[in-house]
């Protein structure tokens, strides 16, 4: 549904305005949808549907990539959402849209379990999960694993054909069956493939291009330790300003002994 239709039909159980919200409440609010029916969040938009305008997110930034990844990073299991910038009325907002939790509850990182849910007067909330709530829907989400969550809007081209090479050839060093893979099939076997959607955050991480790990995983800092004969262990560390743990900039990295 257009941005402009929802502002129109003002809130519901499927849309929530927000003028603004900080980091924590923001993953508090797309858990709450999440766990109802999903629907779409504006951010910039008071409760009466008078656009006001987004305010700059943390660090003064107003990248919807940014606010994906906070959503997708403070979630569990990770909840992959769609965030957009829009102008209307002259004014910026942003329009995060949730799906609904597949499997499910999803809750904020410091434990909140919420659903959204119509009161007695048929006026939107978020109230809190009862613990059959989330007893019985979580049944199916232990053990999930967050390289199969959902990087979303990634499609095969945001894959290096060049990093799945390497993995074979890395593969057959070790005589690993799937050496011999096509692309897709390494994936499959590796447990890559999320239901739901083409891509996951794993495959992004291990294939991904330069562009894709900086979009879909912002936030990632990446160790490694090299213990081939050496009498003490080095470790490599690499921030935010390393986009891939392939391509690490030398400046970027420090040593360890």
């Amino acid at each position: 549904m257009d941005t402009s239709d929802l502002l129109r039909g003002g809130e519901t159980l499927t849309t929530e305005f927000k003028s603004h919200l900080n980091d924590r409440d923001l993953t508090k609010a797309a858990t709450c949808l999440a766990n109802a029916q999903g629907g779409t969040l504006l951010l910039g938009v008071d409760d009466d549907g008078r656009v006001v305008g987004a305010q700059p997110r943390p660090g003064g930034h107003m990248d919807p990539a940014r606010v994906a990844a906070y959503v997708q990073n403070s979630t569990d299991p990770p909840l992959g959402v769609a965030v957009s910038l829009e102008h209307i009325d002259g004014q910026q907002v942003f329009r995060i849209d949730v799906p609904t939790a597949t499997p499910g509850p999803v809750a904020t990182k410091d434990g909140y379990y919420t659903k959204r849910v119509l009161d007695t007067l048929g006026q939107p909330q978020c109230v809190p999960m009862s613990p059959q709530e989330i007893v019985s829907m979580g049944m199916v989400t232990r053990g999930q694993d967050y390289a199969a969550a959902v990087a979303v809007g990634a499609t095969q081209t945001d894959l290096d054909p060049v990093e799945f090479d390497r993995y074979r050839r890395l593969s057959s060093l070790t005589r690993d069956s799937t050496a011999n893979l096509q692309d897709e099939d390494i994936l499959r076997a590796l447990g890559l493939v999320p239901l739901a959607a083409p891509v996951s955050l794993g495959a992004i991480l291990l294939f991904g291009r330069v562009e894709a790990v900086a979009r879909w995983v912002p936030n990632a800092e990446f160790i490694f330790q090299d213990l081939r004969g050496q009498a003490l262990p080095t470790n490599v560390w690499s921030g935010h300003s390393c986009v891939s743990p392939r391509r690490c900039r030398h400046s970027s990295m420090r040593e360890t002994a």
